[in-house]
């Protein structure tokens, strides 16, 4: 597998870095000045309350909204443990205006605020750092035995404080001992600035901020590195200062071999063929090979993505084509939710089959290709009905939701109602108006296409008011949605 990192930089207005693997988009981050990305950064924050019916607490980071900072993520809880004893309830481990330190690992969205975390980490390019861990471990990811073995042996061997954990990152396969060092060298040097900032800094206070976008985006979207893959051929950026970033950054980076600056005629992500599939990532429709289809909603709750069959009908027979539609929807599935970075509960509908052998090869490719996500999720058995429930933690405001506002129109529902609908609804309004006693008569401020429907029904309006003995006016405001309408009282004449 041949990978290439795109860094598109040429507008001030928004970032966007996007990682390819065999020509094809896998990963994708986009970040805006004014909606920049707080993962990772550390703070010195206050409790303000505790909430022990939900094993929670918030802490003021000296932002907008507070953190949420859930029980299982004080240190000393969720570590790996055999102990089978409960942990305390949180209102016996924190209390109101204690103060404590903690990790962005969620941005805020919507009305929710940050989460946060009492695990700080300090991320390198081969190597995480875990200040008060304790111990050296290497990615589960890392599945050759052989170079588990080799690179355990290496960060043994690594002096280090013996409250310091490290954990060893994929993209560390290969990387030789003296690279290793150096680099838990900085991190080390990096967590004693740390400390020293916390001992000088009152709560709340920012004690640590994560990296630039282009040093953040080659170190994490490059450290996901699959097995197999023969490491990073190009990370081609489009801005010279871009460039100088992306190389300080790649100093001693073994599998990459040229950062190079994109100066063509075309914009970056035109050039290498994904612009238009990242515009794709706002369509709720995914085509897939031979005319299935994905249709990803959100809802409230839970995002729901459904596999369709439509037209596709190679296979002999339904079992065979379920079959061959769900393996592709499998691969497709894991790539979009990697790509538009949906978070919480991800509930994925395939098209039933009825062979339990066929079920399980859906299953078993749909784990494999959800592996290469590097976010934390859990993937739940398909159900007899051909149901996947999924839980997966965001990385950042991914391209469902940065730069996106709720439609004014369907105001989230992905669904508007039609002139007529919407003008029968004012018609109703006006009729409930005149009934409570408009003196003066009644204005229908509405959309230009709900005021035509409404001038179709001119009869009843008439009618309206002849009964009432008050007039009755339309208005078409273009700044209004297309099914939108406010039915007013007129005001006396000559007053405002």
């Amino acid at each position: 597998m041949t990978r290439a990192l795109l860094i598109n930089l040429e507008d001030d207005e928004e970032r966007r870095a996007a990682l390819l693997e065999d020509g094809r988009l896998s990963l994708l981050w986009v970040e805006r000045p004014d909606e920049r990305s707080l993962v990772g950064n550390v703070y010195k924050g206050r409790v303000t309350n505790v909430e022990r019916s939900i094993g929670a607490a918030f802490v003021d980071l000296g932002l907008e909204r507070p953190g949420f900072l859930h029980g299982d993520d004080l240190p000393g809880l969720s570590d790996d443990t055999t102990d089978p004893v409960a942990p305390p309830p949180i209102q016996d481990l924190l209390e109101i205006g204690q103060e404590i330190v903690v990790q962005v690992t969620r941005d805020a969205l919507g009305h929710k605020g940050p989460s946060v975390s009492g695990h700080v980490s300090i991320p390198g390019r081969r190597l995480v750092l875990f200040p008060g861990l304790g111990r050296k471990a290497v990615s589960r990811k890392i599945t050759d035995e052989a170079e588990r073995k080799r690179l355990e042996d290496i960060v043994s061997a690594v002096p280090a404080a013996r409250d310091i954990g490290v954990v060893v990152r994929t993209a560390a396969v290969g990387a030789g001992a003296e690279e290793l060092a150096l680099e838990l060298d900085e991190l080390v040097a990096a967590n004693a600035a740390l400390v020293a900032r916390t001992s000088a800094s009152r709560a709340p206070a920012l004690l640590r901020e994560e990296s630039d976008f282009v040093t953040r985006a080659v170190r994490e979207l490059l450290a996901r590195a699959p097995e197999g893959s023969t490491g990073v051929a190009r990370v081609v950026v489009d801005t010279a200062d871009g460039v100088r970033r992306a190389a300080a950054a790649l100093t001693r980076a073994s599998d990459v071999g040229v950062v190079e600056l994109h100066d063509g005629p075309l914009p970056l992500f035109h050039t290498f063929g994904i612009e238009r599939e990242v515009r794709a990532l706002d369509d709720p429709r995914v085509a897939l090979p031979g005319g299935a289809s994905l249709v990803i909603h959100e809802t409230e709750a839970l995002w729901a993505i459904d596999v369709n069959s439509s037209r596709m009908r190679d296979a002999d027979s339904l079992e065979a084509t379920a079959l061959q539609v769900d393996l592709v929807a499998a691969v497709e599935v894991a790539r979009q939710i990697r790509l538009r970075d949906l978070g919480g509960l991800v509930v994925v509908d395939f098209i039933d089959c009825m062979n339990p052998d066929n079920r399980t090869k859906v299953e078993e490719l749909l784990r494999a290709e959800l592996a290469k996500d590097p976010a934390r999720m859990r993937t739940a058995p398909l159900s007899e009905f051909m149901v996947a429930e999924i839980t997966r933690r965001r990385m950042r405001s991914g391209p469902a939701h940065a730069g996106s506002v709720v439609c004014p129109s369907c105001r989230g529902r992905g669904r508007t109602r039609s002139p007529r609908s919407a003008g029968l609804a004012a018609l109703r309004e006006v009729r409930a108006v005149l009934a409570s006693g408009a003196r003066h008569g009644v204005e229908v401020v509405c959309a230009p296409a709900v005021a035509e429907d409404l001038e179709a029904r001119v009869a009843l309006l008439r009618a309206l008011e002849e009964r009432h003995g008050v007039p009755v006016r339309l208005h078409a405001d273009a700044a209004l949605a297309h099914d939108r309408f406010d039915v007013r009282k007129l005001a006396p004449a000559g007053r405002a």
